[in-house]
């Protein structure tokens, strides 16, 4: 596992003032999202249904957060227990590549059911972990997104753990899970290395700035985008010249384009490049752009004078050239060594029509530890804890943190119970020699 937990987060944590979806998404019946701690299922104004978390996780405490009116900041699940770690267990497709999405909001301080501050903890998706939230000031009461890609591999299921930290209690608003096609993103499993994207950002250029994220009603993956604004570059908005992607398009560029409503504005200049702060511990990045020739030009005149652009992230670069009204998307992953900055470098040759950016995204990318605790160990345990009535441990035992009461060692391997305050009667049950590498074990 690369980096420690502290420091596999995104650069930049983004406040939602505002936080709305603008229509019914086409691919509604295939996402999973989860109102945490909700009592009742809903469905919001875009059409996607909402369910609670039952069935999904088997501890904590429903909070209501009375003072909040923006859905989905309802409610909350707060793991008021202390436990090493509080999993929910998503079911997924084995060999697929799925967004994932949380929103941490606490509540206002004047609320009887804010969370209570200060607290501390992490989130991990199988073994990765994602990111870190630390809730000091009431600045940190703002909502915040945090979104992430991974690939399934032969799981059908991804455990979605809060891991205590030094301080409060670990919770969660909202769970969004949607499936992606398989080209999408395809770095998360590209020759057979994968990998898990955490999220920077996902910028609409050219669109007045607010502190909005925004999903639009033709994004198949029901992604937000953040509107965003430069002084000092020039933008272009019009509708009238969007054409569809073309299917050699969708082939090449992994169906990931951006909805017609980002790509009707855009930044233009002769650079357009734009520098992030490299996150501590982040050995690689991916990003990716979205083009699309919006200006007032003829398709003859286009396709006789493309635009041409190069494109670049930190020391890799491609030339790009749009010859017609038809959107492209170009992504690339590298290594960031030394670097302490994160380059996306856009620019248009000399004499050239000047580049044009309609959007672009930035994610840090971890390859994936795939540690699990020894399938046979995994098997017993199980079947320990139905007989000791222990069934609300959920995810790994061992990874990314072990359960309280187990100890694992460097192979996977459980080599410790620890059952002294279970409350538990009777006797041994035989199975337990099953764990041949057991060593230890403190009954009550």
């Amino acid at each position: 596992m690369e980096g420690s937990p502290h420091r596999r987060w995104s650069a930049v944590l983004t406040a939602l003032c505002t936080f709305f979806a603008l229509a019914v998404n086409s691919s509604v019946q295939e996402f999973l999202s989860i109102d945490c701690g909700a009592d009742v299922g809903r469905t919001d104004g875009a059409g996607i249904k909402w369910v609670t978390d039952d069935g999904y996780v088997k501890t904590g405490t429903n909070v209501q957060l009375e003072t909040s009116k923006i859905f989905p900041f309802y409610s909350a699940r707060v793991f008021t227990e202390k436990r090493s770690k509080h999993c929910y267990v998503l079911p997924v497709r084995k060999n697929s590549t799925y967004l994932l999405r949380t929103i941490q909001y606490a509540g206002q301080s004047t609320s009887t059911a804010s969370i209570a501050f200060p607290v501390s903890f992490n989130v991990t998706v199988n073994n990765e972990v994602w990111y870190s939230f630390s809730g000091q000031t009431d600045l940190d009461r703002l909502p915040f997104l945090f979104e992430s890609v991974f690939y399934s591999l032969q799981k059908e299921e991804v455990d979605v753990c809060f891991v205590a930290g030094a301080s409060g209690t670990p919770f969660v608003n909202s769970i969004e899970m949607r499936e992606l096609n398989p080209l999408s993103y395809y770095e998360v499993q590209r020759g057979g290395v994968y990998r898990f994207l955490v999220f920077v950002g996902r910028y609409n250029t050219g669109q007045p700035s607010n502190s909005s994220y925004i999903s639009y009603p033709d994004d198949p993956y029901d992604r937000y985008w953040l509107r965003v604004t430069n002084s000092s570059r020039a933008g272009v908005a019009n509708s009238s010249v969007l054409a569809p992607p073309t299917q050699a398009d969708q082939t090449t560029a992994g169906w990931n384009f951006a909805p017609e409503r980002v790509q009707e504005d855009a930044w233009v200049g002769t650079d357009l490049s734009v520098q992030f702060i490299r996150a501590e511990g982040a050995p690689r990045a991916y990003a990716a752009w979205y083009f699309q020739e919006i200006r007032n030009l003829t398709a003859a005149e286009l396709l006789r004078n493309p635009t041409q652009m190069v494109v670049g992230l930190n020391y890799k670069s491609l030339a790009l050239n749009l010859s017609t009204f038809n959107p492209q998307q170009v992504s690339m992953l590298v290594e960031l060594e030394s670097s302490t900055t994160v380059d996306l470098n856009l620019i248009s040759p000399n004499g050239s029509r000047p580049a044009i950016l309609n959007a672009f995204e930035l994610h840090w990318a971890y390859e994936v530890d795939q540690s699990t605790t020894n399938a046979n160990d995994a098997t017993v345990l199980k079947s320990l804890q139905s007989i000791f009535g222990l069934e609300d441990w959920q995810g790994d035992a061992c990874y990314p943190v072990a359960w309280d009461w187990v100890a694992c060692d460097g192979d996977s391997r459980i080599i410790e119970l620890n059952l002294s305050d279970k409350n538990l009667t009777g006797p041994i049950p035989d199975a337990i020699v099953e764990l041949t590498q057991l060593q230890k074990i403190f009954s009550p």
